[in-house]
């Protein structure tokens, strides 16, 4: 196993219509899947929308708090997996 190994799965996830955006999150987490399986440790910033769910009154996030997040982890120097898709 290569759990050590940490892959930041990157893609489109943004697009002009809402059922593009969907199949975009689907893939991501598809390749994450297939990473993990793979042996490795994915990063999947896929299923940060998750995070929009447990958000309690008064708190929030916006897009800036994601991009901040997800950047955090690229610092690390680890590997980055990018699958193509619909922007």
């Amino acid at each position: 196993m290569r759990r050590n190994i940490k892959v930041y799965v990157a893609g489109p996830y943004s697009a002009d219509n809402v059922i593009s955006v969907l199949e975009n999150i689907k893939n991501g987490i598809r390749v994450s899947v297939e990473v993990f399986l793979a042996g490795y440790s994915p990063f999947c910033p896929f299923i940060d929308y998750q995070f929009q769910f447990f958000l309690r009154e008064g708190e929030r996030l916006d897009v800036d708090d994601y991009y901040g997040y997800s950047l955090a982890w690229l610092t690390f120097g680890i590997n980055c997996q990018r699958f193509s898709g619909q922007i």
